[in-house]
C-alpha cells in the first residue's frame, strides 16, 4: 500500500462515498496527515493511520455517534498511540495491531461518560486503561491528553467492572469498539 493514500483511493478501500469521508475530515475527525485541502483543486493525502481512523469513525457514525463525539474519540485513540509507543509513530502502532500476537485494543466508551482502552494478550489476560471523561474530549478544540490519562485502572477503581477487568455494562449504555479487528480487516500490507 502507498504511504500516501488519495480521498479517491480511500473512498475504494472503504466502499464509501467521498462525500463521507469529506465530511468526517471538515468536522475535524479526521486531519490527514500528508496534507489537507487547501481550497478549490486542492487535494487531502491520507496516511495508512488516517485509513484506520476513518473506519473508525464510519464505523462509529453507524452506531449513531455524532461528528464531534467522534473527533473527540479518535483524538484519543490518537493520544493513546502516542503515550503507548513513545517516539514511534502511527504507522508502527497500526503495525504492531496487525501482528498476530500482539494485543487486541479496544476502545470503550462507558455510560456517556468516560472511555478507556482494552488491551487483551494473546493468553487471554486484559488489562483497562484510562478513565477519560467524555466532556473532555467532546467540546470544542482537542485537549492535550498526558501518559496519567492512559494508565492501568484497577476493578476495584472502577465500578461494574467485569471479571475480565473490562468495564461492564451498567443499566446505560457500554459501547466498544474492536480498533485491532477494523484495523486487520482493512487488509493493509506491512
Amino acid at each position: 500500500m502507498p504511504a500516501e493514500l488519495s480521498l479517491t483511493e480511500i473512498a475504494r478501500l472503504l466502499g464509501v462515498p467521498q462525500h463521507r469521508l469529506i465530511y468526517l475530515c471538515e468536522k475535524g475527525g479526521v486531519v490527514p496527515d500528508f496534507g489537507d485541502a487547501e481550497g478549490r483543486g486542492s487535494s487531502r493525502l491520507f496516511s495508512t493511520w488516517n485509513l484506520l481512523e476513518l473506519a473508525i469513525a464510519l464505523h462509529l457514525r453507524r452506531l449513531g455517534l455524532g461528528a464531534r463525539l467522534i473527533a473527540g474519540l479518535l483524538h484519543a485513540l490518537r493520544e493513546f498511540q502516542r503515550t503507548r509507543c513513545g517516539g514511534a509513530g502511527p504507522a508502527d502502532f497500526l503495525g504492531s495491531l496487525l501482528q498476530p500476537e500482539a494485543e487486541e485494543v479496544g476502545l470503550v466508551v462507558r455510560d456517556g461518560e468516560s472511555v478507556f482502552f482494552t488491551l487483551r494478550s494473546a493468553d487471554g489476560t486484559s488489562r483497562t486503561l484510562g478513565g477519560i471523561a467524555l466532556g473532555r474530549l467532546s467540546g470544542v478544540g482537542r485537549p492535550r491528553l498526558r501518559r496519567s490519562d492512559f494508565e492501568e485502572i484497577g476493578a476495584a477503581e472502577m465500578p461494574g467492572t467485569s471479571p475480565h477487568g473490562r468495564p461492564a455494562g451498567s443499566g446505560r449504555v457500554r459501547l466498544e469498539v474492536d480498533v485491532t479487528a477494523i484495523a486487520r480487516g482493512l487488509q493493509i500490507e506491512e
